[in-house]
């Protein structure tokens, strides 16, 4: 029987499992380019050429200025592309009064999985009150909740904030940011059972899924390429070739998504 490693060198499909990119953008977005404006049909044709079943994606806009018009973007997506793209409500923790509103809305859309907050462009820390009403929202729900860190300490910051809402389910994307410090990384994931990690990240080091998967459990790593910003083809390439054992690589790719996100 072939392995992932060769499946993948003579370009054949990755039997058992049905692999899952937890992390995607679509549509416009301002600060640099896009192919084809990072079209939900674009988007559709990398995950063909990977054999990807599916992405959930937020909509720029929806972080960036007008998360209502930007769920709405993304909205039109999933009901063009049904169970090829699945959707996070993005919300801004600056118009805290809108949030439960905009959950609200799509709490019947089976297509949309969780809530987005990009804290990078948002400038609110997690440590804010402005989250709040999110949270005790998903919380409630047993919603999954994707957030962007980029470095150790705010990966961490976002593990404390999983102890207070223990229903919901946490990714800090872009993990191997702090594969320097990725004993802490292993820390704050295998001690928290609704706390995961994504793999969305452009510019990882050689052997940083090979260190990830040593100090933190492969059940809790999560498949995320930041389709379309990027390639997918790389992150793909880097955990399907990666030196670790199959049975981790299949977990990544779709296992723990499939779970997580009960699909």
């Amino acid at each position: 029987m072939m392995n992932v490693w060769e499946n993948v060198k003579y370009g054949l499909p990755i039997a058992g499992v049905r692999i899952i990119d937890v992390h995607g953008h679509c549509g416009e977005y301002n600060s640099f380019f896009l192919p084809k404006k990072g079209s939900a049909k674009t988007i559709v044709e990398l995950l063909d050429n990977l054999g990807v079943e599916c992405a959930f994606l937020s909509a720029n806009i929806g972080f960036k200025t007008d998360h209502e018009r930007g769920n709405r973007i993304l909205a039109e997506a999933i009901k063009e592309f049904p169970g090829r793209i699945y959707g996070y409500v993005c919300l801004n923790p600056t118009y805290m009064d809108d949030m439960v509103p905009e959950l609200e809305k799509y709490k019947d859309n089976p297509g949309f999985k969780g809530i987005k907050f990009h804290i990078s462009i948002n400038k609110t820390p997690f440590s804010s009150p402005k989250y709040a009403p999110a949270l005790k929202y998903a919380d409630e729900h047993g919603m999954v909740v994707l957030m962007h860190t980029y470095g150790i300490d705010q990966l961490v910051a976002l593990a404390a904030v999983s102890d207070e809402y223990k229903n919901a389910k946490f990714i800090a994307a872009h993990s191997e940011v702090g594969i320097d410090s990725v004993e802490r990384i292993g820390e704050a994931v295998n001690s928290r059972s609704n706390f995961y990690v994504d793999t969305a990240l452009a510019g990882a080091a050689e052997g940083s899924i090979e260190l990830l998967a040593k100090y933190v459990d492969t059940k809790k790593i999560l498949y995320g390429t930041d389709i379309a910003f990027y390639s997918p083809n790389f992150t793909f390439g880097r955990i399907a070739l990666a030196d670790i054992d199959d049975e981790a690589k299949l977990d990544i790719l779709g296992r723990n998504a499939e779970k997580l996100f009960g699909i």
